[in-house]
């Protein structure tokens, strides 16, 4: 650490309206490695000295993480890295009488983790010393140190899922190498960019207007979008913490199968006249939204009961937003391989955005488990994919930097839409690539509860096959969702 406090340099780092866009939630992930050393003596198992010593020597190559969030008067939002008051991260050690065995026995459930793993949830907000901070990390070593628990977090205000995993990953690879006992003067070298102007130069001058419901949720304005937009990154998060409070909200894991979803392939490319084949993103997408639109639509239907102060939470919630006849899918998009400019560059900022993918309720209604119906949205979605490229992506960037509170408006427009999930494809992710030098993690999974009405898709550990899936949702939703059909036909409950 002293070695980073002493050469890291005073910079800002203006955020861009993208970094903006996505930056209402943290990337947290919980990392499950196992001692399997067979000597008597473990101390040799990813011990604290070796991380810690990863850790900042990796920090030097991000020193973003060490900066303070601050918006000006004009609306911009910084990330200013001061070497003399340095916002350093988060980063706890701690000491578990939880052995690594009773986390197997129970898969890796949450209620098995030790308490207080996850020190952040889903919204970046201040934390104990009053300041948001720009990385978590808390280092949870097991009974007999049969294992470790690993828990890193970092705010979408500075990067992306990519970023997030480049960071992970060299932090894993410095580490690994100080193992090796090899100079650390021959580590390879990585190149990170963190200069926000390269998405503006990788953007094509013709542009294409953006489609209705993209325009309605990123181009329309709002009152409370303009307040949101005022506050600091700090007070805005505690507003989206206490909002998040009202929703009687639960978190479940789920799996599907190569052999599972290779069956809905065949399914759902018999319901399209063309024999049109779907990639396994179309099919996801598609069973995710249709399922949680029926669960949704199902809760509509029945009265509340939940006792008074629920049910009066509940009210208040819906009476917040907008019944609309339509169910929203805001799909996660990454940027890069859409931009010629970014696919080789290795940008650690956000390059994602959401894209709306809209279905009538009236017909997912009458559909009745139909995969005639559930071919459609995957066309849809194919389609809307497709058609998302640089010249639509152009014209968001100018739109979304048109207005300082273009952001806040967009959070408002799709938050005020009833009957929605957020998805988020992120089986990409190098997750079970993080070897510190013992070994690859056993099991990584989020947090136990995101925000309501959020949906990702996860990689499996390389022994394993198919997409485990992570839902968060209203409680009564969850339930429905869980006696559907199609979903429990397909779909393996882990915990």
């Amino acid at each position: 650490m002293d070695h980073f406090v002493e050469t890291v340099q005073s910079q800002c780092f203006l955020l861009n309206a993208w970094d903006l866009a996505s930056a209402f939630t943290n990337i947290p992930y919980i990392y499950y490695y196992k001692n399997t050393e067979n000597s008597l003596n473990r101390a040799d198992f990813m011990p604290s000295g070796r991380l810690r010593e990863a850790f900042f020597r990796t920090l030097e190559e991000f020193p973003i993480l060490a900066g303070r969030i601050s918006t000006g008067n004009d609306g911009r939002t910084f990330v200013c890295v001061d070497s003399v008051e340095l916002n350093m991260p988060e980063y706890i050690e701690t000491q578990s009488q939880t052995h690594f065995r009773q986390l197997e026995k129970m898969q890796f459930a949450w209620n098995s983790l030790p308490e207080c793993a996850a020190t952040v949830g889903a919204f970046p907000t201040r934390g104990c010393s009053g300041v948001l901070k720009l990385a978590n990390v808390n280092i949870i070593r097991l009974k007999d140190n049969s294992g470790l628990v690993m828990f890193i977090s970092i705010p979408h205000y500075v990067m992306d899922g990519v970023g997030y995993c480049a960071f992970v990953n060299r932090w894993a690879e410095v580490c690994s190498w100080i193992r090796s006992g090899l100079p650390t003067a021959d580590l390879p070298t990585r190149t990170f960019s963190f200069n926000r102007s390269i998405i503006e130069h990788s953007l094509p001058e013709k542009q294409t207007p953006l489609y209705p419901a993209m325009h309605k949720i990123y181009n329309t304005p709002r009152y409370i979008g303009s307040i949101l937009a005022k506050l600091s990154p700090e007070l805005r998060g505690d507003i989206l913490v206490g909002a998040n409070c009202l929703v009687d909200a639960t978190g479940c894991l789920f799996h599907v199968s190569r052999s599972s979803l290779d069956k809905l392939h065949y399914c759902v490319s018999g319901g399209v006249s063309s024999g049109k084949q779907f990639s396994d993103n179309d099919i996801l997408t598609a069973l995710i939204s249709y399922v949680t639109s029926c669960a949704m639509q199902e809760c509509a239907n029945k009265p509340i009961k939940n006792g008074i102060i629920k049910a009066a939470a509940k009210q208040i919630g819906h009476s917040l937003v907008q019944n609309s006849s339509e169910f929203l899918t805001m799909l996660v998009l990454d940027i890069r391989p859409r931009l010629k400019g970014l696919k080789q560059a290795q940008y650690t900022g956000n390059c994602v955005t959401c894209i709306p993918i809209t279905t009538k309720m009236k017909k997912i209604a009458e559909a009745n488990i139909s995969f005639q119906t559930l071919a459609a949205i995957c066309t849809n979605v194919r389609s809307t994919v497709c058609s998302t490229d640089g010249e639509l992506l152009s014209k968001l960037h100018d739109v979304l930097h048109s207005h300082s509170a273009s952001h806040t408006n967009a959070l408002v427009n799709a938050m005020i839409i009833q009957k929605k999930i957020v998805l988020s494809n992120q089986s990409r992710f190098s997750l079970y690539q993080n070897d510190f030098g013992n070994g690859i993690p056993m099991w990584v999974s989020p947090i136990s509860i995101f925000y309501s009405n959020f949906a990702s898709i996860l990689p499996v550990h390389p022994e394993s096959n198919g997409y485990n899936i992570y839902l968060t949702v209203e409680s009564c939703v969850m339930k429905q969702l869980q006696q559907n059909l199609l979903w429990t036909k397909y779909v393996a409950s882990i915990y």
